[in-house]
């Protein structure tokens, strides 16, 4: 674009029409490529999605995501079209003067609302289901305990007590990895693997902890998330 203008310029020719009309075809060209791509791209990445959540609160990870891209995903498609719409039917011509519009209030507070409220609504919507997952475990919910630590991770389950023995950083050995109190007899007969096993259809509560540096603990297709973080124990129940 620049050096187009400037070309025209050493030429001395100050009618630019013709590089405007131009440069807003291409964008137009552009747009209607990139959407295109962008439904192209959809249709053949689709089996790689995650399909279907395998907890109850995956649900509501999803119909969040759903709703946000069903608002911005409008939004874009109609800021795009407009962008190169207006491009084009007001694009540069000779002898044509520029109209100054001064502003509107009544538009300012129409572009003001209208996305105050759909964010307000998707943040409560957001808000609502973060409070639901991260609610308090119900007493019938299965604890297990993962603990991170370069390049790996333990998991600690009850054993037929049903129910975890405590455990401390400080007692960390090289042969207590995880800082078990041996103390407690609940902990005598917990269960420590490194692949993780769920019985299906029960709640389950995940007590997560970090050894040394932040881990993510991460399990996508039950939409689960949280970090691991030294110092900090970290929870979540699906």
């Amino acid at each position: 674009s620049r050096i187009t203008d400037t070309i025209a310029s050493l030429k001395g020719d100050d009618d630019f029409s013709q590089i405007s009309r131009t440069q807003s075809g291409m964008l137009v060209v552009f747009m209607i490529l990139g959407f295109i791509g962008i439904f192209w791209s959809i249709d053949v990445f689709k089996d790689r999605f995650l399909g279907t959540p395998a907890s109850e609160h995956g649900l509501l990870i999803d119909s969040n995501f759903n709703w946000t891209l069903l608002f911005t995903g409008i939004v874009f498609i109609i800021t795009q079209i407009l962008l190169a719409y207006y491009t084009l039917k007001y694009r540069e011509r000779k002898g044509q003067k520029a109209f100054f519009f001064p502003g509107s209030n009544t538009l300012e507070v129409v572009w003001t609302l209208v996305p105050a409220i759909v964010l307000t609504g998707l943040v409560v919507n957001g808000v609502s289901s973060w409070f639901t997952i991260t609610a308090p475990a119900s007493e019938q919910a299965m604890t297990v305990e993962a603990v991170a630590k370069q390049f790996g991770w333990n998991l600690r389950y009850p054993g037929k007590d049903g129910v975890l023995g405590k455990s401390d950083f400080r007692l960390v050995t090289p042969t207590n990895e995880i800082g078990i109190d041996f103390s407690d007899p609940a902990s005598r007969d917990d269960l420590i693997v490194t692949e993780m096993h769920l019985p299906k259809g029960q709640e389950i509560e995940v007590k997560i902890r970090a050894l040394d540096v932040l881990h993510s603990f991460n399990l996508p297709h039950f939409r689960v998330k949280m970090d691991a973080v030294p110092g900090v124990p970290t929870r979540f129940k699906f």
